[in-house]
């Protein structure tokens, strides 16, 4: 048995996920876990590979559970957001990440 890195995860899922599309293309590819998100995405061939520790299960039980409203969703989605701020904020890869931020959102 080998325990990954969070950053391996990404990886092994970036591969996986873009195994049988077309190799010319550019991908990212997003994983969101129970406790972490990984995140994988090509440049200049070389696979960049990271992980964020917001994942569905920790955010439930950090703002939801018991208690499902309106209001907590908002926090919760206030704080998934500035969770990504600050990734996008402190990777050297920050051009590349906003552009996939802003084509997620569209």
């Amino acid at each position: 048995i080998k325990v990954l890195t969070g950053e391996d995860e990404a990886k092994y899922s970036y591969n996986g996920s873009v195994y049988d599309l077309e190799i010319s293309k550019d991908y990212a590819v997003i994983d969101i876990g129970g406790s972490s998100t990984e995140i994988g995405y090509r440049d200049g061939g070389i696979i960049i590979s990271d992980s964020i520790d917001i994942g569905s299960v920790r955010i439930y039980e950090e703002f939801l559970k018991g208690n499902i409203n309106h209001r907590n969703i908002e926090t919760a989605g206030e704080f998934i957001e500035s969770k990504i701020d600050d990734y996008v904020n402190s990777t050297k890869n920050k051009s590349q990440l906003k552009q996939i931020r802003e084509e997620a959102n569209k």
